[in-house]
């Protein structure tokens, strides 16, 4: 029977706070003397404090928008305005408009210092045009390979032999939420196909209405390149 009294005053206790902190307020028990009210006065303070924490915490999270941009798995280097260039295309996976889209594109590679120890090199490339207005099909982003470029006179085997990876940022506005939204990805040496041009994304139906199929974003074409001859890259 003590135990079974004891219990209940613990049970009491606890839907009592539970109470308090929820501000819910039943009536069934009220605090008496000093210490009980200073008891509820902390409990009803944390319960406000902790019920606007979570609510904020929540709300942050679940109402960030996020980018959902489709990539190609890979990059490719492929014949450009009578040159070459490593080229890769996005596009914009969500129902909602993307606009203001920038995208900056960074270059990393082994090399040796002057003292023999191996180091990594990052070199940021320089764009046909690193941002657009909006983003209704695709992207073809482009780096006019020319001779300031890490590829440039670099063969297939060159480039590969460096370890190279090629890191993207991109950074947009949502248009339904109106905050910028950010995407990164990078393409590793294997990632990065010598020689190859993307295929057409665009078709038509029947009664000529344009489409656009997303599924061959990565799909490519193996194309000749001017031959580059054989040496180490310095």
């Amino acid at each position: 029977m003590l135990f079974g009294s004891a219990a209940a005053r613990w049970q009491n206790a606890i839907f009592f706070s539970v109470q308090t902190i929820a501000t819910i307020g039943y009536g069934q028990m009220t605090p008496n003397r000093t210490m009980a009210n200073s008891l509820v006065a902390v409990e009803a303070l944390t319960g406000l404090m902790g019920f606007a924490l979570i609510t904020g915490i929540l709300f942050a999270r679940f109402s960030r928008p996020s980018a959902h941009v489709l990539r190609s798995n890979v990059a490719i280097i492929a014949p450009y305005q009578g040159k070459t260039g490593l080229m890769f295309r996005v596009a914009n996976g969500r129902s909602s408009q993307l606009i203001d889209i920038k995208a900056i594109v960074t270059y990393s590679w082994m090399d040796r210092a002057a003292d023999g120890r191996a180091i990594r090199r990052f070199q940021q490339l320089p764009l046909e045009r690193d941002s657009v207005a909006m983003l209704p099909t695709q992207w073809v982003i482009a780096h006019p390979i020319d001779e300031n470029s890490p590829f440039a006179n670099r063969n297939q085997a060159q480039i590969l032999s460096v370890d190279p990876e090629v890191f993207v940022a991109l950074s947009a506005v949502d248009e339904t939420f109106s905050q910028t939204v950010y995407s990164r990805f990078s393409y590793a040496d294997e990632d990065i196909v010598h020689g190859a041009t993307f295929t057409d994304l665009f078709g038509a139906t029947s009664d000529g209405v344009l489409t656009v199929d997303l599924s061959k974003l990565s799909d490519f074409d193996r194309v000749p390149l001017p031959a580059v001859p054989d040496s180490p890259q310095t």
